[in-house]
């Protein structure tokens, strides 16, 4: 079943259960005006992308979802070898 929350407990506690870390997406050839954020999980195989990440705690991951202002769209019971599909960030709509 397919999900969307900000709330924190239930990232962190879902995320958790599936062996995810937080991590942050650091490339620094990007110049991006914003970091990205992501959930690593066990057995994912991207090389460039696992290269462009470093891991951070779940306060600093947090800070950066809220200043982003978005939600997680997950699915509680995911299938699938590709943890990659797993999830996806939304922004939150105004109002």
């Amino acid at each position: 079943m397919q999900r969307t929350t900000r709330d924190h407990s239930e990232i962190q506690s879902w995320a958790q259960k599936h062996g995810g870390q937080p991590m942050v997406i650091d490339h620094p050839r990007a110049r991006a005006d914003r970091l990205g954020i992501r959930i690593d999980f066990p057995g994912e195989s991207h090389a460039v992308l696992m290269s462009e990440t470093r891991p951070i705690t779940w306060d600093e991951f947090f800070r950066i979802f809220e200043d982003q202002e978005l939600l997680l769209s997950y699915d509680d019971e995911p299938m699938g070898d590709d943890p990659t599909e797993w999830y996806h960030y939304e922004k939150r709509q105004a109002g």
